[in-house]
């Protein structure tokens, strides 16, 4: 069988915005001045709120993050010994086919034992097949409830840590994702993965 994919990753974490504390609404945020164009054309200076930003690097958060860690090792074990019972399967019906086939050939199968070894054979594929499917189903379940709770457990440790409404903004970031700079003094991984860390 294909590997079966391992879905358990940060990648279904990407995109997920935490917005926390009072936005725009003055408090201790920062105002800064900006020239913009009115409706007539004519430029003006504007004052803007600057929002108070964070950011989790969710690449960091996976590789030290222990539970998860010990997840993704323990799917990946499934995974493995999924794959292995699957091939046996496969070896035993390819090596059932051969002996059929060499049968055959040499002309000491009768027609009978010939129709009895198809459907055992199409019994058998059939059998590998579904068994394939409902292993698979199975494992990417699992996976994406794991991932599901661990996307909350992340979210709800992210509020509670923010309960002071410290930032407006908590994002997170990942290689490859569509932030293209950040500010690594706005980097609060470290906090969140000794938080995840000492959850028992």
């Amino acid at each position: 069988m294909k590997n079966l994919p391992i879905v358990l990753s940060s990648i279904a974490l990407v995109g997920v915005l935490f917005l926390f504390g009072k936005s725009f609404s003055g408090g201790s945020s920062k105002a800064t001045k900006v020239v913009k164009t009115d409706s007539t054309g004519k430029k003006v200076e504007v004052e803007v709120e600057l929002s108070r930003i964070a950011y989790i690097n969710l690449d960091t958060i996976d590789a030290k993050y222990k539970k998860f860690q010990a997840k993704k090792k323990e799917f990946e074990g499934r995974e493995k010994r999924i794959n292995i019972e699957l091939e046996n399967m496969a070896k035993a019906i390819e090596k059932d086919l051969v002996n059929v086939q060499k049968k055959a050939q040499a002309g000491t199968l009768t027609e009978d034992e010939y129709k009895n070894a198809d459907k055992r054979l199409a019994n058998k594929k059939q059998a590998l097949d579904k068994k394939r499917n409902s292993l698979g189903k199975q494992l990417l379940k699992d996976q994406d409830e794991f991932s599901k709770k661990y996307t909350k457990r992340l979210k709800d440790l992210v509020a509670d840590y923010n309960k002071d409404d410290k930032y407006d903004f908590i994002l997170t970031h990942m290689e490859g994702g569509s932030i293209v700079y950040l500010n690594e003094s706005l980097d609060i991984t470290d906090d969140i993965l000794e938080l995840l860390n000492s959850d028992n």
